[in-house]
C-alpha cells in the first residue's frame, strides 16, 4: 500500500514539475517577447529622438535667418524712410508748383 501511494505520489509529482516546466517555458517566452519589444519601442523612441532634435535644429536656423532677414528689411525701411524725409518726391514738388502759379485769371 506504502509502495503504491509512493507511486502515486511521483507520478503527480512528475505532472506537477512537466506541468510547472510549460508555464515557465511559457513565460520565458513571453519574456524574450516583451524584451523584444521593448528594444523595438527603444529604437522608435531614439530615431523620435533624432528626428526631433534634427527639427529643432533646422527651426532654429529658420528663425536665425529670419530674424536676419527681418532686421535687414527694417534696416531698408528705416533707410528709406530717412530718404523720403530728407527729399520731397515728384509729386509733392508738382503740388507746390502748381500752388505757386499764378491762376487764370490773375495777373
Amino acid at each position: 500500500a506504502l509502495l503504491r501511494k509512493n507511486t502515486e505520489l511521483q507520478q503527480d509529482l512528475n505532472v506537477k514539475e512537466t506541468i510547472l516546466k510549460q508555464e515557465i517555458s511559457i513565460l520565458r517566452d513571453k519574456s524574450v517577447k516583451q524584451d523584444e519589444f521593448l528594444k523595438e519601442q527603444e529604437a522608435k523612441i531614439a530615431g523620435l529622438d533624432k528626428k526631433n532634435t534634427k527639427l529643432t535644429q533646422d527651426l532654429t536656423e529658420k528663425e536665425k535667418n529670419f530674424r536676419e532677414k527681418n532686421e535687414t528689411l527694417q534696416q531698408d525701411l528705416d533707410k528709406q524712410a530717412a530718404q523720403f524725409e530728407q527729399k520731397p518726391s515728384d509729386q509733392t514738388e508738382l503740388i507746390r508748383g502748381v500752388f505757386n502759379k499764378p491762376w487764370f485769371g490773375d495777373p
